[in-house]
């Protein structure tokens, strides 16, 4: 690698006097300029190249059950022709049905991130999807239409690959190669400094979370564009160019619209001012303040709309004492992983400081000397080390846990967050190995010797993440790595147990299939040991169970589901169901009557209904005929007062209502004691039925 013209530290460059975007002419930081094409394309044609062979695994790669179901393979705007507006324009609910993943979605689901999903909108039409291809399916009230078949559908069926996916991953990655390299020579960086930073960045077994993990795909567009901003804004202070400060807000949205952590980038352009200023005082605030204003405006609409598409209300196991914590064990986290990257995992253990643990101060003592430290050397340092420092903290800063964020339910870090703080912490780290090799190197040396170290140090890396882009191959892999480390994960427990069924619903040997659901079973199992706060893992156990017709696993995931949600009452109708296939009357009976005080306390009408009903049933075919009808004539009764209660309101539904009610009773045993009943309340279903169908016509 030739050697660039950025002057050492004993060769001071004639500072070049530009006219800023206001008021006098300043003196900024010059850029650094190669000295030929080989110099400013050589390095980055190289680490380009090494970034494409480290990452050659992942064209083999399929998709993981973790984000890139929702947001790729499953996603209904990405396969409909008409899904690019919905894309951009549904931000909070969908503008028709066809783009729902479940007949019940009432609200996007996933982030809005159009740039993202566009791209992947735009592959689904390059790699082979045919949008024309329908199938059949229906509306939530029961009505058909035509969808275009989804990615998975598409490669199910033979039309679509994996590989062009992962393939634009990896292209992006190495475009942000390319303009890390410019970055950080027109913030005055020598050559050197700018490839070592770069390659090691590029080729670091960290960054393979957000390259080989496909939905991850927002980190690097969003950092590309959070790095053209940076430039874009560079030229505007040494060219007053005002086109130049347009595009900066261009490529800022750009950012946000493809992840919100790029909403630091105002913070990160104000210290960009102080380095190529080099002044603090009143003034030159000010007027950094002024050309960021704007996009301070457009970070606080970012954070609005990404705070209420995002808010799903999870259970975030953080407390106020231990809040305090996080911060400064994240930054050392992932200092540490960048150092020594081992024993890496798609999710990390989930943390719980105690307040009383001297372990958790050490990280806030360490950021606290590191702090003063860089504080008392900072001109030794010089402003690029400055720079870089800020500029670590400052994009790290939303997932440092200020603030809950929906992945805190599983981890507090993860290495996708730390895509984007990766740019200030390996530029530090090319710096400190340019400060190194100036002090200890002869110059005769310097150049092969420090060359050399940082080659070997970045191909070592690049073997790793080779071999770890391989743990994204699919579902086994991923959740494979991630429990083998992280035993206690219990989202790999859960998606584990849903592939098992998959497979088991796919099986046509008996034997392979029932292996395959006690297989689920024990992964839901262990879920709901691990975690006392959901109820999916239950749903799972139960469901699957019923399917088996192992009603005593049955009863005992339903009675424990029940004792842990009391509120629920699908457990407490479950334990029923399994009590009478065992052949225990009194018991399944008195689990129906629980579940119709719950789902009665609860506003649940129609599963208060479906349990007198089937406790009806149940009572009939055990000769209680009075029983049954007593079940029957309540379950009749509560569609009754629902359509009573709605009449006025909407008599249409009122008028189904009147009508579910009369099927109702319409099966209740007609005994000496039920029939007089019977008839009294028939009449009155029907009289209220007849009024609601002529006001309905109305």
């Amino acid at each position: 690698m030739a050697k660039s013209k950025r002057n050492t530290s004993n060769q001071r460059r004639p500072r070049q006097v530009v006219q800023p975007a206001f008021d006098e002419p300043l003196e900024l930081i010059p850029p650094t300029i190669p000295r030929n094409q080989a110099e400013r394309w050589g390095p980055i044609l190289l680490i380009a190249a090494l970034v494409f062979v480290a990452y050659l695994p992942t064209l083999n790669n399929k998709f993981v059950s973790w984000d890139d179901d929702h947001y790729i393979f499953d996603n209904r705007q990405i396969s409909e022709p008409d899904g690019i507006k919905s894309i951009w324009f549904d931000v909070f609910t969908y503008s028709n049905e066809r783009f729902r993943r479940k007949s019940n979605d009432k609200r996007v689901s996933h982030q809005y991130y159009p740039i993202v999903f566009t791209t992947h909108w735009l592959e689904y039409r390059l790699f082979g999807g045919d949008d024309s291809k329908k199938i059949a399916a229906r509306h939530q009230g029961g009505k058909p239409y035509k969808r275009s078949m989804t990615i998975e559908e598409q490669i199910d069926a033979g039309n679509m690959g994996y590989w062009g996916f992962h393939l634009t991953n990896t292209i992006l990655h190495m475009v942000n190669v390319m303009i890390m390299v410019f970055l950080f020579r027109a913030m005055g960086l020598s050559s050197w400094v700018a490839w070592a930073a770069t390659i090691l960045f590029a080729l670091h077994p960290m960054q393979v979370a957000s390259v080989a993990w496909a939905a991850e795909r927002k980190n690097i567009i969003s950092l590309m564009f959070y790095m053209l901003s940076i430039m874009s804004y560079i030229k505007l202070r040494r060219t007053g160019s005002w086109w130049r400060y347009v595009l900066t807000i261009v490529f800022f949205q750009c950012a946000i619209f493809s992840k919100t952590v790029a909403l630091t980038l105002p913070i990160t352009l104000f210290f960009t001012d102080r380095l190529l200023e080099r002044k603090w005082d009143a003034k030159h605030i000010v007027q950094s303040m002024v050309r960021i204003l704007p996009l301070l405006v457009l970070s606080a609409i970012s954070a609005w709309t990404t705070i209420n598409v995002e808010d799903r209300q999870r259970f975030i196991p953080l407390t106020d004492d231990q809040r305090p914590f996080i911060p400064c064990a994240s930054l050392m986290f992932y200092v540490g992983k960048m150092l020594l990257p081992i024993d890496q995992s798609p999710i990390y253990r989930l943390w719980n400081p105690d307040p009383q643990s001297f372990v958790w101060v050490v990280p806030m003592l360490i950021v606290l000397l590191l702090a003063v430290a860089i504080i008392a050397f900072r001109k030794k340092l010089g402003s690029h080390f400055m720079w870089a420092v800020l500029m670590y903290c400052v994009i790290m800063g939303p997932m440092l846990g200020f603030k809950n964020i929906n992945y805190f339910q599983f981890a507090f870090v993860a290495d996708h967050y730390f895509y984007h703080g990766a740019l200030g912490l390996f530029l530090l780290l090319g710096i400190g190995a340019d400060l190194l090799r100036r002090r200890f190197l002869p110059e005769s040396k310097r150049f092969a010797v420090s060359t050399g170290v940082v080659m070997v140090v970045a191909l070592m890396w690049g073997v790793r993440t080779y071999d770890y882009s391989k743990v994204w191959y699919d579902s086994d892999s991923f959740w494979g790595r991630t429990l083998s480390i992280n035993p206690d994960c219990w989202p790999g427990h859960f998606n584990l147990g849903n592939l098992r069924r998959r497979e088991a619903q796919e099986a046509t040997d008996r034997k392979i299939r029932n292996e395959k659901y006690d297989l689920a079973v024990a992964r839901h199992k262990r879920v709901a040991e691990i975690n006392d706060k959901i109820r999916q893992p239950f749903d799972q156990w139960i469901g699957i169970r019923q399917v088996q017709r192992n009603w005593k696993d049955m009863l005992e995931g339903a009675k424990l589901g029940a004792s842990r949600f009391p509120y629920i009452p699908q457990y407490a109708m479950a334990a029923a169901k399994a009590y009478a296939e065992l052949g225990d009357y009194k018991n399944a009976q008195k689990w129906y009557r629980n579940s119709v005080i719950v789902a009665s306390r609860r506003g649940h009408t129609k599963t208060a209904i479906d349990a007198y009903n089937e406790a009806g049933a149940l009572a009939k075919d055990n000769g209680k005929l009075d029983e049954s009808a007593s079940l029957h004539i309540g379950a009749a009764k509560l569609a009754l007062a629902q359509a009573n209660r709605i009449m006025r309101k909407d008599p249409c539904a009122a008028k189904n209502w009147y009508t579910y009610a009369g099927q109702y009773l319409s099966v209740a045993p007609r005994t000496d004691r039920s029939r007089a009943e019977i008839a009294s309340l028939a009449t009155d279903i029907n009289t209220k039925g007849q009024q609601a169908a002529a006001k309905c016509k109305k």
